[in-house]
């Protein structure tokens, strides 16, 4: 069995974590095959029957992919004992078994409990699913993705303290003793070829994170964290709340300088099936202060009663006028800035996006909703659009929105 420079990464990454393993990289880097060697082993060498599963979003992707390469690793041969068509599974001499599933079926997620799991293809899978499969999992849990674009993987799981991350391209997809190429030559001319292509060649050739088309909102920056109180003095503390049971509930606090159009978005909360009386119980732990200036989505009125009468704060009900996409453009005129220390937040930036036509392909000046990335956005515009913008009125002319 031959061995590449990933394989070497990923048992150095192994053996410093015993909880998350991230491995990013371009085509044909060889990250996939390299885990499965290296699983096909660490489990070969168990003192108990131990579970192991790799998962896929659909099992074509397996099928064609961690399937066919675990094939080869293992030396399976057609009617081989160990290997059941059926059921997907190999069993090991020391009785271990290592199964393998898609979860097109979110259903499929919960199972019963496995000691590892290796996610294949991570960035095709939403983070829903692979938060119950995490639930399940007691040891090891290994990713491999193409950095097509930020996503759960990068805020949730590579930010942990005991996770370790590697990155590979198709140019560590060498022997780890000789030194020797091994794809072809072929392959190799095959992914250089796309060099000329800027946004493939960044995702597929180098193995950095790609950006992605019709964002709403590209130009945000990640800052390590609030400004220093030195600077506070210069900015209004504001809060969205954006209320969801089944989809989350979101609250953004804001910091703003409307004289140099500048906010900043932080994280105080973005959890699912909360009640009025939860959240505004945990409101008042995350120190969201009482008389603080919030602003909570205007179609929940009663929501906003109640919160206001459990937690004793004074949520006003946002502005939705003029239209979404006449708010998102006065948003835009400020320097958006969001805290490392957000990953909802940081995810929702980086998916937010404007609804395409799907015949033309144009962009619509109507962000899109149905992608479910837009609670902690519209509590922020809730926040920055209803205290500082305008809406049209007064002849024409823009009249700055009145408070209460």
């Amino acid at each position: 069995m031959r061995f590449s420079r990933v394989f070497t990464k990923t048992v150095e990454a192994a053996q410093a974590t015993s909880h998350f393993l991230s491995s990013c990289g371009g085509t044909r880097s060889g990250k996939t095959f390299s885990i499965l060697q290296f699983l096909f082993l660490l489990i070969s060498q168990d003192t108990r029957p131990t579970i192991n599963s790799v998962v896929s979003q659909t099992y074509p992707q397996l099928e064609k992919g961690a399937i066919r390469d675990f094939k080869q690793i293992a030396g399976i041969v057609d009617d081989d004992p160990r290997w059941s068509e059926s059921k997907h599974t190999y069993t090991f001499p020391n009785g271990a078994i290592l199964e393998f599933f898609s979860v097109e079926k979110p259903d499929r997620a919960h199972g019963p409990q496995r000691d590892r799991i290796f996610v294949n293809e991570a960035q095709t899978i939403a983070w829903s699913i692979i938060d119950q499969l995490l639930m399940r999992t007691a040891g090891l849990a290994i990713f491999d993705y193409n950095p097509t674009r930020e996503f759960w993987l990068n805020t949730r799981i590579e930010s942990q303290p005991d996770c370790v991350t590697i990155h590979s391209t198709y140019l560590d997809n060498v022997d780890r003793d000789t030194g020797e190429p091994l794809l072809s030559r072929e392959q190799v001319a095959f992914i250089e070829s796309h060099r000329g292509d800027e946004t493939w060649w960044r995702v597929y050739g180098m193995g950095l994170t790609g950006h992605v088309e019709g964002l709403v909102y590209p130009d945000v920056e990640i800052v390590k964290g609030l400004p220093p109180e030195s600077e506070r003095p210069r900015f209004s503390e504001l809060f969205g709340v954006d209320f969801g049971y089944h989809h989350p509930t979101a609250v953004v606090r804001v910091l703003a300088d409307s004289n140099r159009r500048e906010a900043y978005m932080d994280e105080v909360l973005y959890e699912s099936y909360l009640t009025n009386r939860e959240l505004a119980e945990m409101m008042v732990a995350r120190g969201v202060p009482r008389g603080a200036t919030i602003y909570g989505d205007c179609a929940a009125p009663t929501s906003i009663k109640e919160v206001n009468s459990v937690g004793g704060f004074r949520i006003r009900p946002c502005r939705k006028v003029p239209t979404v996409a006449e708010q998102v453009k006065f948003i835009k005129g400020w320097r958006l800035m969001v805290t490392a220390g957000s990953p909802n937040i940081r995810h929702e930036v980086n998916s937010y996006q404007w609804m395409q036509d799907k015949l033309t392909g144009q962009w619509l000046d109507t962000p899109d909703k149905d992608a479910n990335v837009d609670h902690a956005m519209d509590a922020m515009r809730y926040a920055l659009f209803t205290h500082y913008g305008r809406i049209p009125g007064n002849g024409g002319r823009s009249v700055t929105v009145k408070m209460w």
